[in-house]
């Protein structure tokens, strides 16, 4: 199986027509001219609170349900596990508002943990994940995945490394940080390459952009969707940018500012797309409004029709201020590219919002496999300790041949015993199996074996095996059988 990496990693539609016209016999003034958003310093955190480790239609936040009281401000973010980094933050008053991604798949693991049993719960998932890598080609990986993971952060840890990005306000009081609100912006974007610079710079900044006298957070990051069906090479990169109201954290405004799909859709088209927001009041009510213009460059790939040749589209649309809402209302959805799950990623704001058909349908069946086995290796455990293992002294004191080792020792003389009579064979549901330099599907493979052949076993480690012949290396001990003549 090829393994991959992809070094990339929405926004929901901006809805409501809102029409601007001009009544009466005279011609209405022109609206003022545009001036672009004047550009903000970057504002990183200061030492002290970095982490210890290296649109949506207007609505409301996701708060938390209680304050968050921690020691750290990312255990203030999510006090779970240690899974958060800061990426960029600013303060406001006595708030300081901060931009995060999250390790969503040791997220995932923490809460599992944290169940009753949950270490062997996540044991026994982690098995069935180990065992879609090694039985599957590049087609059903991931399928396999989503079947046997409760988690889709689980799943998609295939595909590349994932991470959600969200915002936060965190209070300082009395020597704690607090957090008094959080919201998801993204839910599932690919890790960065190590050393490799984002497209956007993380950045977060604080201000009045409509004229209401209240801040506005200007958020903007890089994120690269994982594509959940491995046939399609590449990946979906782009940068998004929000607009929210720092008193609740709700999305006022979110447009992709850029977005490059390298591989062809299902419509069989590579495109590339650029956006951008200009604010001047254009309706003369004494608050700015939006203008986005976008632009997007779509290349047929059809190999029946060498030197097919692409198109360019060009939008514009207006976002008037609403005072009922105080948000930015667009007379027509654009530059919503990263936030349309039909164009075949796992594209969504709130990690809730993500799907998955057949998500963790097996894991039931896993687990009640898995407490099957316990109880049948207990017995068996019973039986070893028992009568068989202690009539090592009859074969100590008879007369054939009584060897100290074979008869005094009831544990290697029943290894020899087995020996004798029982061989361990390949036994795989999808043949051939894979012979791995070391116990992960993620090893080099070093050959395959056929079903029937003859193992020589010398470790078992977790849910794979180390064999030393006819081929040394790993493979995945549930493939393998033991038949006794």
């Amino acid at each position: 199986m090829s393994e991959r990496r992809w070094t990339t990693t929405p926004i929901i539609a901006l809805a409501a027509m809102t029409s601007l016209c001009g009544c009466g016999s005279e011609a209405p003034p022109a609206p003022p001219p545009l001036r672009a958003d004047p550009p903000a310093p970057v504002v990183t955190p200061p030492p002290d609170l970095r982490a210890d480790r290296a649109p949506v239609a207007p609505g409301p936040a996701t708060p938390a349900p209680d304050e968050v009281r921690a020691d750290r401000i990312e255990r203030a973010i999510e006090p779970l596990a240690d899974v958060v980094t800061i990426a960029a933050s600013v303060e406001r008053g006595s708030t300081r508002y901060v931009l995060y991604h999250l390790d969503g798949a040791l997220l995932a693991r923490a809460r599992i943990e944290a169940q009753p049993d949950g270490r062997r719960r996540f044991e026994v998932i982690r098995d069935a994940l180990e065992a879609c890598d090694a039985d599957h080609d590049d087609y059903g990986v991931f399928d396999c995945r989503v079947r046997a993971a409760p988690d889709l952060y689980l799943a998609a840890e295939w595909i590349c490394p994932t991470r959600q990005w969200g915002v936060a306000a965190i209070e300082a009081r009395g020597g704690a940080f607090v957090r008094v609100a959080r919201r998801s912006l993204y839910a599932m974007s690919c890790e960065a390459a190590s050393g490799s610079p984002p497209r956007v710079a993380p950045r977060i900044d604080a201000r009045d952009l409509d004229g209401d006298g209240h801040t506005e957070l200007d958020v903007r990051f890089a994120v690269s969707v994982p594509r959940e069906d491995a046939s399609m090479t590449g990946a979906t990169d782009g940068a998004l940018r929000f607009l929210l109201d720092a008193r609740t954290l709700r999305s006022q405004l979110a447009l992709t500012t850029e977005y490059d799909a390298t591989f062809a859709d299902v419509a069989g088209t590579a495109s590339s797309c650029e956006a951008t927001a200009t604010f001047a009041d254009l309706d003369a009510d004494g608050h700015d409004d939006v203008r986005i213009r976008s632009r997007c460059r779509h290349d047929r790939v059809d190999v029946r029709r060498a030197g097919a040749r692409g198109r360019d589209e060009r939008l514009e649309t207006d976002c008037p201020w609403d005072a009922a809402t105080d948000a930015w209302v667009c007379a027509r959805a654009i530059a919503q590219e990263l936030f349309d799950a039909s164009r075949g990623g796992l594209a969504a704001e709130r990690p809730e919002d993500l799907r998955a058909p057949h998500l963790g349908a097996d894991v039931a069946r896993q687990l009640a496999d898995a407490r099957e086995a316990d109880d049948d290796g207990a017995d068996g455990d019973d039986g070893a300790d028992g009568d068989d293992g202690a009539d090592g002294d009859d074969g100590a004191d008879g007369d054939d041949g009584a060897d100290e080792d074979d008869g005094g020792d009831g544990d290697r003389g029943e290894v020899r015993r087995r020996a004798l009579t029982c061989r361990t064979v390949v036994e795989d549901p999808a043949p051939p199996l894979r012979v791995r330099a070391g116990p992960s599907s993620r090893t080099e493979a070093r050959g395959e074996l056929d079903n029937g052949t003859v193992l020589v076993l010398v470790e078992r480690r977790g849910s794979w095996a180390r064999i030393d012949a006819p081929l040394a290396g790993w493979v995945y001990a549930a493939n393998l059988r033991e038949r006794c003549d």
